[in-house]
């Protein structure tokens, strides 16, 4: 049997940070938070009831839990149809529904990247391979999973959304589309685009499809749950007045320059946006498409009003597409340093300096990877596929 170089490098990255990989006891993180959301959906009890999260920091003696309840903060924020991602978990006891419910966000991300890889055309294929390893190793992805978010599950989402419009199937698409549903504040660039994709393409049925979709699952969870409809941007809403805790851009640039940080985030935008579209206008006809749907999710990170680092798992598209197209070794190793050591630097400096604003330096972020995609684009020949062992492997044509 060929061993496959992407696939080594994988297990040893993952061997390698399984001392961070691992998450913390369950009382201190967001795993025991969605799973026990899941259960009590499955127990016939709300997820919004107050008294069932005080019951639950009771039993499991969990110190993230009280900190909501000192507070007198509301446990669970999200719309009424979140809570359908975390049912399968709750259907099995403690520990073992968080312990599934991490697991699940580790090879759900791993097989979203490797979903994306595979459905570039088969030319591109083997240089986007190279990006699985460090797909494990995005800070991001390893943060996400370690604190219990959902960053995976949302990378999965965008991916099935680009299979959907890629194949024109609604299946993929609609499915993509609820997932996205649960954070829809991460994607507000990207939903447009699609919708504009699908018009342009005469998609009707996919589009009638897919909001028939949307809608009917709101409206069944929230006439299940009515009382969904006061918790909605709660969490936003709450926090509007200190919105540099978050790791936005505009956190960025008012913690870079709190008196002019409305003029600077507003070019930290305009400068992502130049960028990322003249990426994606340097792409090979056959990668375009693809181009766009990372692109557009990548501006979404930037211009998101509420995030948190570890909501930028969704970057990882771009990530791929940079190191597919970079048809040299320095493009790779520089693509590589950059998505592989920034992040984690930015992490760690947040960790050092402390404070509740510390973590607006990760939006620097999204803003950087834009460049990086640009500049390896710039430097790559439309017509060079990503590697000269495959200079000669037709392109797939749509």
């Amino acid at each position: 049997m060929r061993v496959r170089p992407h696939l080594v490098a994988l297990v040893l990255v993952l061997l390698a940070e399984l001392p961070i990989l691992i998450p913390p006891p369950f009382g201190l993180t967001d795993h025991l938070l969605f799973w026990k959301a899941g259960q009590l959906v499955v127990s016939g009890v709300s997820p919004y009831d107050g008294a069932a999260w005080i019951d639950a920091q009771k039993q499991y003696d969990s110190f993230h839990l009280q900190q909501f309840i000192s507070r007198g903060d509301p446990v669970w924020i999200y719309p009424a149809w979140s809570v359908l991602l975390f049912v399968p978990f709750g259907l099995l006891p403690y520990p073992a529904g968080p312990w599934a419910l991490y697991l699940a966000y580790v090879a759900v991300g791993l097989f979203a990247a490797v979903l994306f890889v595979r459905s570039l055309p088969a030319r591109w294929q083997p240089g986007a391979e190279l990006a699985i390893a460090l797909v494990a190793l995005f800070q991001p992805f390893v943060i996400a999973d370690r604190y219990g978010q959902f960053g995976s599950f949302l990378l999965l989402g965008v991916v099935l959304v680009y299979l959907g419009l890629r194949d024109r199937r609604a299946l993929p698409l609609a499915a993509g589309a609820l997932i996205l549903f649960v954070k829809p504040q991460l994607f507000l660039v990207l939903v447009p685009v699609v919708l504009v994709l699908l018009v342009r393409a005469g998609a009707w049925r996919l589009i009638a499809i897919t909001t028939a979709t949307l809608v009917i699952v709101a409206v069944a969870t929230t006439l299940r749950y009515p009382e969904s409809l006061g918790f909605l941007g709660r969490g936003a809403s709450d926090h509007a007045a200190v919105f540099t805790i978050y790791s936005t851009t505009w956190a960025l640039a008012h913690y870079v320059a709190p008196a002019v940080w409305v003029p600077l985030a507003i070019a930290f935008v305009a400068i992502a946006t130049l960028t990322t579209t003249q990426a994606v206008r340097a792409l090979p006809d056959d990668l375009r498409l693809a181009g766009v749907v990372a692109g557009a999710a990548l501006l979404s990170i930037v211009v998101a009003p509420v995030d948190f680092h570890y909501d930028q798992v969704p970057l990882v598209l771009a990530v791929v597409l940079a190191v597919a197209v970079g048809r040299r070794p320095a493009q790779i190793a520089v693509v590589w340093g950059l998505a592989a050591v920034i992040p984690w630097f930015v992490f760690f400096i947040e960790l050092g300096v402390g404070g509740r604003d510390s973590q607006s330096l990760s939006g620097i972020v999204p803003l950087l990877i834009a460049p990086l995609l640009w500049l390896v684009t710039r430097s790559s020949p439309a017509t060079m596929p990503s590697s000269p062992a495959i200079a000669n492997t037709p392109a797939k044509l749509k």
